[in-house]
Formats: C-alpha cells, sequence, structure tokens
C-alpha cells in the first residue's frame, strides 16, 4: 500500500441500518461564527441624526416641563398671597377713609359794602379788623368803634346797617331766612320781599320782619322804629304789632307815633336815611329791580323822605 495514499484515505462511515419508509437523515451543517455588521457610510449619517434629534427632544420636553413648574409656582403663589395683599389693601383703604379730614358745611356770608370809622370781627382769642369789601360769615360777631358805621349787603337783597358802638352776632345768613343777635347800639334793616323771616333779637325782645325797614336801638331799654310796613314784637308771653310809622319802647303798652324828630335828632338813622335813599334810586335808574317792584320802590323813598323831613 502506498504510504501516501494511506495517510489521505478517511475511513468509511459507519453504515446505518435505514428503516423502510424513512429518508435518509442529512447531515448536520456546522456551526459558524456570526459575522459582525460595518455600518456602511450611507447609513451613518442617519443615526447621527437620530442621536441629534433625540438630544433635542430631551431639551424640548426639559424647557416645557421647567416652564410648566414655574408656571405652577406664580399660580400657587397667586393663590396664597392674594388674600393677605386684599386685606392689606383694604386696611389701607379703610385707614384712609376714617382718618379724611371731614369737610366743614359751607356757610353763608355777607359782604362789607361800606365802612366808616373802625370795626372788627371779634371772637374769644381775637379781634381781627374789617375793611370794605371783605366777607364775614354766618356765626360772626361783629363790634363797631364809637364813630364807626358799617353796612352790610346780605344774600336775598337784604340790607344791615350798623351803628357806633354796636355789636352783633351773624346768627343766620340764608338769604330766606335772617337771623341776628344784638348786644348792644343800634341797627337799620332792610328787608327785601320775598324773605321768609328776619328776625333780631335784642335781649328779651325778638323782632320778626318781613318784607319792611325798622331800626332797633339797645340800651338800657329796647327801642323799635318801624319806617315801612309793620314788625312783630315779641317780649316774654306778649307779642305787639307795630305799624309803619310808629314807634315800640319796651315797658310800654301800645306802640307810640313817631316824633317829627325821631331821624333828625339821630346822626345815625339820618346816615341810613340818605344812605338808602341813595341806594334804592341807583337800583331804579340801572333798573335792577324788577318793574312790578319799581312802585315799591319808589313808595318807600317817599316813605323815607317824610319821615326824615326832605
Amino acid at each position: 500500500m502506498d504510504p501516501i495514499q494511506g495517510a489521505d484515505t478517511q475511513p468509511p462511515a459507519p453504515l446505518h441500518p435505514v428503516a423502510p419508509g424513512i429518508p435518509d437523515p442529512q447531515p448536520a451543517t456546522p456551526p459558524q461564527a456570526p459575522v459582525a455588521s460595518t455600518p456602511s457610510l450611507t447609513e451613518t449619517p442617519a443615526a447621527e441624526s437620530m442621536g441629534a434629534g433625540d438630544g433635542g427632544n430631551k431639551k424640548k420636553v426639559f424647557v416645557i416641563g421647567g416652564v410648566v413648574v414655574l408656571m405652577l409656582l406664580v399660580i400657587g403663589a397667586a393663590i396664597y398671597f392674594a388674600p393677605r395683599i386684599s386685606s392689606q389693601l383694604a386696611k389701607k383703604v379703610t385707614t384712609q377713609v376714617v382718618t379724611l379730614p371731614t369737610q366743614a358745611p359751607k356757610l353763608a356770608s355777607a359782604r362789607v359794602t361800606y365802612l366808616e370809622g373802625a370795626a372788627w370781627t371779634v371772637s374769644a382769642e381775637a379781634k381781627t379788623p374789617l375793611y370794605e369789601d371783605v366777607e364775614v360769615w354766618e356765626g360772626d360777631t361783629l363790634e363797631t368803634g364809637e364813630d364807626a358805621r358799617v353796612a352790610l349787603a346780605l344774600e336775598g337783597g337784604s340790607i344791615l346797617r350798623l351803628g357806633p358802638s354796636t355789636k352783633v352776632t351773624l346768627t343766620n345768613l340764608d338769604s330766606l331766612d335772617l337771623a341776628f343777635s344784638q348786644d348792644s347800639g343800634a341797627l337799620f334793616a332792610y328787608v327785601e320781599k320775598g324773605v321768609s323771616r328776619f328776625l333780631v333779637t335784642a335781649g328779651d325782645v325778638t323782632v320778626e320782619a318781613v318784607g319792611t325797614a325798622f331800626s332797633v336801638e339797645k340800651e338800657e331799654v329796647v327801642l323799635i322804629s318801624v319806617f315801612e310796613n309793620s314788625v312783630k314784637v315779641k317780649e316774654g308771653e306778649t307779642q305787639t304789632e307795630v305799624e309803619e310809622n310808629s314807634q315800640w319802647v319796651q315797658g310800654t303798652e301800645a306802640p307810640l307815633a313817631l316824633g317829627a324828630d325821631t331821624v333828625s335828632s339821630d346822626n345815625f338813622l339820618q346816615w341810613a336815611f340818605e344812605e338808602e335813599i341813595q341806594r334804592v334810586e341807583a337800583e331804579i335808574i340801572s333798573q335792577v329791580t324788577v318793574p312790578e317792584n319799581k312802585e315799591d320802590k319808589e313808595a318807600y323813598i317817599a316813605a323815607l323822605k317824610e319821615i326824615g323831613g326832605d
């Protein structure tokens, strides 16, 4: 036998008996080692792109999550602090409303249209000099010097004139409801038609006038002179009506007729008459008065001139 041939010759595979009807078994394929796949150049960019996309998506998720958390924090803070802030603001508003100063009601006033000599508004604290064209207010007390004369234009057209050494409080200056308290001295009042009430209180005596002209002097006794229409004088429970051209003296039973020298002997009344005549004549000339009142004004001037002796 050839030695080389003997080395290459494999022994024959053993024979297995084959059952009838069964196919011959196939030879087993020997296992093969897995082959590592190398990514192709065309697949590499797509993979990188997917990796970058995943990173971007993660950033977006984080950003959205952060925004949501921040919004939740803001909403929570608003819900927590809103009642407290509202409460503080309400307290501040309430405090401001409570501490606001209460405005005093607007007071009525009168204007000084004439001043001769010295006069003042007086109070417990001081005396303030008066001047022409200044306003005096409801509640003020006016005092005149020994040789003084003052004229006040009241709202609604009425006139109040004060003589020397006179002290009067302006109790009420409503144009339709005027009231004064006279402590001393002399005053002359012209009451415009349409005034509901015009009161002068002098001690225990009260004078109520409507659409008239009269004077009040208060010294030891009260003396009331009526120059137009009439007034009602009340002292205690007694009430007396004093007619035009009459005079009432405290302590007497009935009014007396005005004497011929009632005005001519009184410097204050002479001045008051002259000023009244000039004032009313100027109103008629300038047509300040309405036509239906012109006759009344003219009758008033005539009455003053007759009483004054002109």
